[in-house]
């Protein structure tokens, strides 16, 4: 290790903790995380399930930040020595975050054994997710739908924890969070990506059109009121040029609506 290296390594060991700027994708946690915990009733245990997802989140993070800055096999190209401590930061970070999640999963594992699946599922998907990053796919529409489904866990997780058991509540808190979440992908990515294209826009209508319906052929009508004030969303903001501040703001509220909405639903 050259002087300069060595001493950009003495300074900061670790430096700050990597923080996700993804704000939907804390959405995409949070929202069925808090949504399964409304439905099976709060737990002290349910603590224990918040950090193990967000530590198992946070980890996951940091070694995809890892992943999309190491140099591609065989280039040849050499990494400055404030590039390559960098790198070995976010190891030490994803190691740390995985130890804490790793420790209060073993805790979950070992009060509720039901949990197992769920964790090996989410495990499975987590590396399939590095894979992905690894060949630049991870942003694709499908690396997006893969990640909202994994993120749904977290309702019946908490459920499971809460309960002791998985019920029709608690998958369909599930299902409905991943197709809502998937419905917002496909909403904000007409907004960012497809203005010069109409067919994602289109899409993105007609797909929450169908969520609507089936909902209300299901006999769930707050579950369809969600939805439906999701395609109402879709289609004002058809195409418009916003900024992303205010593209957010937008989804922040209608996660919330569509939690309450299905929380109530589901009850």
């Amino acid at each position: 290790m050259n002087d300069s290296r060595r001493a950009f390594t003495a300074r900061a060991p670790f430096g700050h903790p990597p923080w996700p700027r993804e704000h939907g994708a804390w959405a995409m946690l949070i929202v069925p995380l808090a949504s399964g915990i409304a439905l099976g009733g709060p737990r002290p245990r349910h603590l224990v399930l918040v950090l193990a997802l967000l530590l198992g989140y946070l980890a996951l993070a940091a070694l995809r930040a890892r992943l999309r800055r190491a140099p591609a096999a065989g280039s040849g190209t050499p990494r400055a020595p404030r590039e390559f401590e960098l790198q070995r930061r976010l190891t030490r970070w994803a190691a740390l975050y995985g130890t804490g999640a790793a420790a209060c999963g073993g805790l979950l594992l070992y009060a509720t054994p039901a949990l197992g699946p769920l964790a090996l599922v989410g495990g499975a998907v987590a590396m399939l997710q590095l894979a992905l990053v690894r060949r630049g796919l991870d942003r694709s529409l499908p690396g997006g739908v893969l990640a909202i489904a994994a993120l749904a866990l977290g309702a019946p997780a908490a459920c499971l924890v809460a309960r002791g058991r998985l019920d029709a509540a608690a998958w369909w808190s599930w299902c409905w969070s991943s197709c809502f979440f998937t419905g917002s992908l496909l909403f904000v990515r007409s907004l960012l990506r497809g203005r010069a294209d109409a067919r994602l826009a289109t899409w993105s209508c007609a797909y929450h059109l169908a969520l609507t319906a089936v909902a209300s052929v299901l006999g769930q009508p707050l579950v369809a009121l969600a939805f439906g004030l999701a395609t109402a969303r879709t289609v004002v903001l058809w195409r418009r040029r916003l900024r992303p501040a205010v593209i957010g703001a937008v989804e922040a509220g209608g996660a919330l609506t569509f939690a309450l909405l299905v929380v109530l639903a589901l009850r």
